[in-house]
């Protein structure tokens, strides 16, 4: 003889997950592309975020484009490069939230050294929030200032609607030597 059992279940859509009696970390998907603060134009780099969270879980994609720099032969170029981070592996800790607003902490070394910011503020929506209001990104460690005593930088959005950019600095990419 057999049963057989059904469960039937109906959830609510929800716009967060929450973590903690008092944290939520909100449903988002964002792309925001930004350039150094301090910085008018892009020619010295443009730098996009990707921000996803749902379901308590948080991840950063952060993609570095045009940084023109002299390589060892002294020809100019960039090497593409991305860094991520994820509350899983405990490299990004959202430190507030809000239904439209979020606070993250994301360590760029390990022992949780090195803390940068990132804060958001976003219109809410079901079944992600996808419309940013304000970006703000502070402490990020850039590699190419390392000589500096604080090679801290801040990104600031690209303002205006999604367009063309033109990249002046060509792509230096990886060889493979086969032998």
């Amino acid at each position: 003889m057999f049963f057989v059992f059904a469960l039937i279940f109906t959830q609510k859509p929800t716009y967060a997950y929450k973590l903690s009696k008092k944290t939520i970390i909100p449903d988002v998907s964002f792309e925001v592309a930004t350039r150094q603060n301090g910085m008018e134009s892009v020619d010295n780099g443009i730098y996009i975020f990707s921000i996803r969270c749902g379901l308590g879980d948080c991840s950063i994609l952060k993609l570095s484009l045009n940084e023109c720099l002299p390589d060892s032969d002294g020809e100019k170029g960039f090497i593409l490069s991305f860094d991520r981070y994820s509350n899983k592996t405990q490299w990004l800790k959202v430190v507030s939230a809000t239904k439209d607003s979020m606070e993250m902490e994301i360590y760029q070394f390990t022992h949780k050294n090195h803390p940068a910011h990132i804060n958001i503020k976003f219109i809410p929506k079901i079944p992600f929030s996808t419309e940013l209001i304000s970006f703000k990104a502070t402490g990020f460690f850039d590699r190419n200032l390392r000589p500096l005593s604080k090679p801290n930088v801040s990104y600031v959005p690209i303002i205006g609607s999604s367009h063309l950019e033109k990249i002046d600095c060509p792509l230096k990419v990886p060889g493979f030597n086969q032998e």
